[in-house]
């Protein structure tokens, strides 16, 4: 191969410069535009420089041309290498990601046929199928407790909630939130007992619940059973006074009122007051029997307190646990705490992917 390089001020007079010296079948391989200084003052203005090549094998006479040649050449099958390498490894993707396609197509087809879904699945919503049988060679030979270990990987689930003495330092603040009806001040009393029984720490309680007289009486007499103080707030202000009079304490825990989940100026009135407690922790409830429309309902309407985990309530009332995955999928926040039963403090347990997974799933038996 003869490589040659030509400089000069017009494109069109390189070229025939190229077809003229080196013949038809010459190729240029590289062109540039040069800057002005770029010819050390041979060529003034506008300057390009052209590279050529042409398939001919050096003859015995030409070897002395060939020194200034023959680093072109280098350069050219160098890059020439590294352009059949790249090829090799697109081929490669497009290859795994065809497999990959086929996979999945094959899979659907077998699973979702008539539209029929595994058992197992069936109170999960459709993304997380999808997700879950993308993961299945063969939707038909799975077991149950299978696909029990798959949807575990999706819960999002720590294990409650850290209790700690904080002598010194500004209390640990949670603040439950969520629907009316839901449980979340019986869900509090278990949470104080825990924290002062067994860990022997120093809890104030607060409620805002003061639409309801009963809630607050309720509170008063779990807190009376503790020996812990507890104070009812009605305004930000109000707030404000009291975490300053809790700041001695290890534990704080809010009580908020009960909102629908369209309830938007209730829901913005528990913001307003929770919004100017520092450092506070918010604690979705929710019910475990949520249907799948309500639970996204539900999070789209709190989600303005900045929620940052989850409780399930009332697992003990029901068997058709249909809309837990569609909220935790639309939150993407931990679930600590699954209560299931009225009994304080016994009837809380700190969550995990297992305990949820069993709620969601339901026994081949029942199936």
């Amino acid at each position: 191969m003869i490589i040659r390089r030509y400089r000069g001020k017009s494109l069109e007079t390189l070229r025939e410069t190229v077809v003229k010296e080196m013949g038809n079948n010459a190729v240029i391989v590289h062109s540039q535009k040069l800057n002005d200084n770029g010819l050390v003052g041979k060529l003034k203005g506008k300057a390009y420089e052209i590279i050529a090549a042409v398939e001919d094998p050096l003859k015995e006479g030409d070897a002395a041309n060939s020194g200034k040649d023959i680093h072109w050449e280098e350069f050219i099958n160098d890059h020439k290498s590294q352009y059949i390498g790249m090829r090799r490894s697109m081929k490669l993707m497009d290859d795994k990601l065809a497999a990959i396609e086929t996979k999945f197509e094959s899979v659907m087809k077998k699973t979702l046929r008539d539209n029929k879904t595994p058992d197992a699945l069936k109170n999960i919503h459709k993304s997380w199928q999808n997700k879950i049988l993308y993961r299945v060679d063969d939707p038909e030979v799975v077991s149950h407790d299978e696909y029990k270990e798959l949807l575990g990987d999706l819960i999002p689930s720590a294990g409650g909630i850290y209790f700690r003495q904080t002598t010194g330092n500004a209390p640990d603040i949670y603040a439950l939130v969520g629907p009316t009806g839901v449980g979340k001040t019986t869900t509090l009393a278990k949470l104080a007992s825990q924290a002062v029984l067994k860990n022997k720490l120093n809890v104030g309680l607060i409620s805002i619940d003061t639409f309801r007289v009963a809630a607050v009486d309720q509170l008063r007499e779990y807190a009376n059973l503790l020996g812990v103080e507890i104070a009812a707030v009605f305004t930000a202000k109000e707030m404000t006074r009291q975490i300053d009079k809790f700041k001695d304490k290890d534990l704080i825990l809010i009580d908020t009122q009960g909102r629908g989940p369209f309830d938007e100026e209730g829901i913005r009135g528990i913001e307003e007051i929770l919004n100017i407690v520092p450092d506070i922790n918010v604690v979705l409830n929710v019910q475990a029997g949520v249907r799948k429309d309500d639970a996204v309902n539900i999070y789209n309407s709190f989600k303005s307190v900045a929620p940052g985990c989850i409780i399930i309530t009332k697992a003990d009332e029901t068997r058709s646990c249909d809309g837990l995955t569609a909220l935790f999928d639309l939150a993407d926040i931990p679930v600590i705490y699954v209560t299931n039963g009225q009994r304080v403090p016994e009837d809380i347990e700190p969550a995990s992917s297992g305990l949820i997974t069993a709620m969601i799933v339901p026994e081949e038996s029942m199936v």
